[in-house]
């Protein structure tokens, strides 16, 4: 409860400062700079539609930040070039069992239950250096914690859409560890049927961002982000 506290904090701080958006030009695309200015400075073209996570504003342009050939890239997008997910249609929190969380609107229905981490499930790897220190999971980075072995866990995301319902595959939820549910908000663009889902985890110390994107009911993506 501490930890769902602490994140629920830490989610309000950051989010008055830094959030997902969405590219939205009405020429289809927006130029990111390398720096707050209108001058020859385009490092990068992004399309409608992409996802990037904006922080501070600096005059007319968020400092953001962007996925690229599977990194974390940084610019600046003018700032009537996107649209801040938040802004689109909440479907609200639901009353929930404990380790769950269900959002509602009518149209949308979205549940995420979790569960106590199972490390004989997992390839557990330790820094050479620090035999007490995790480095890697299955092979892979650990968002949400800071060197310790993880307590929490995803179990299921399951999003409802109308008569159709899908859950998210394995890959949408691996190496994501320390979710909270109360810091979790789900987002419709009912013009595009796109159910956004995000989340600020951590256990204290490790603290990540996660975007899961739902588009005509199916599972299209998810991005994470350290968010600081």
């Amino acid at each position: 409860m501490r930890m769902q506290l602490l994140a629920a904090m830490l989610f309000v701080s950051m989010t008055s400062m830094a959030q997902f958006a969405i590219i939205s030009d009405k020429d289809g695309y927006v130029n990111m700079r390398s720096s707050a200015a209108l001058s020859n400075n385009i490092q990068d073209t992004l399309h409608n539609g992409r996802i990037v996570f904006c922080y501070e504003r600096e005059g007319n342009f968020y400092s953001a930040e962007y996925g690229k050939k599977g990194e974390n890239k940084t610019g600046y997008v003018y700032h009537d070039r996107v649209k801040m997910v938040m802004g689109f249609e909440r479907v609200s929190a639901v009353k929930s069992p404990a380790n769950t969380a269900k959002f509602s609107n009518g149209a949308v229905t979205v549940t995420i239950t979790l569960q106590k981490f199972d490390k004989s499930k997992y390839r557990i790897t330790y820094l050479k250096e620090a035999p007490d220190v995790v480095e890697k999971i299955n092979g892979k980075y650990v968002w949400g914690t800071d060197g310790g072995l993880p307590a929490m866990e995803y179990k299921s995301i399951q999003v409802q859409v109308g008569s159709k319902l899908i859950t998210l595959p394995a890959p949408a939820t691996e190496n994501l560890f320390e979710p909270a549910t109360g810091t979790t908000k789900v987002n419709y663009d009912r013009a595009k049927d796109i159910v956004y889902i995000q989340s600020a985890n951590s256990d204290g110390a490790g603290y990540y961002e996660v975007i899961w994107r739902i588009v005509n009911g199916e599972y299209k993506d998810k991005w994470v982000v350290a968010g600081f």
